[in-house]
């Protein structure tokens, strides 16, 4: 049976850490630990970005890309949970929605800073005893 809008759960925290540490990592120090990336996402995962369907793979080697920019992140990552479901009893597997709003520098560039946000839902399953992201849809700017 699924829960709705239940209290905190397993699976709020595990979204919540692969989103600041892995989906919207702008540190090149953590983009370097690729076995970071691959521990929390199932190798069949479901990854659509702005409405195109990619594979896992290629989502993974876009993450470490983008964590070795030279992007400088200014202030905080801000999260807001919009919904979650859990769909087991430990509360460890679900699907979680977010929006994410941060802002970027390019210090090789004008330095300006620039606006950007997403809004994700991420579905997490247990699997072989451990937590893995099985489906991520993202749109974003």
């Amino acid at each position: 049976m699924d829960t709705w809008n239940d209290s905190h759960s397993k699976v709020e925290d595990f979204v919540a850490e692969f989103c600041s540490k892995v989906a919207y990592n702008f540190h090149p120090e953590q983009g370097k630990d690729t076995g970071l990336f691959t521990a929390c996402i199932d190798d069949d995962a479901e990854v659509c970005l702005n409405g195109e369907d990619i594979r896992t793979s290629e989502y993974l080697a876009s993450l470490a890309a983008r964590a070795q920019l030279p992007m400088l992140m200014l202030g905080e990552l801000r999260v807001r949970e919009l919904d979650h479901c859990t769909t087991n009893a430990a509360g460890t597997a679900g699907t979680v929605a977010e929006h994410v709003e941060y802002e970027l520098a390019n210090p090789f560039d004008d330095g300006k800073p620039t606006t950007h946000s997403a809004t994700t839902l991420v579905r997490v399953e247990d699997k072989r005893g451990k937590q893995v992201v099985t489906g991520i849809w993202e749109v974003g700017a």
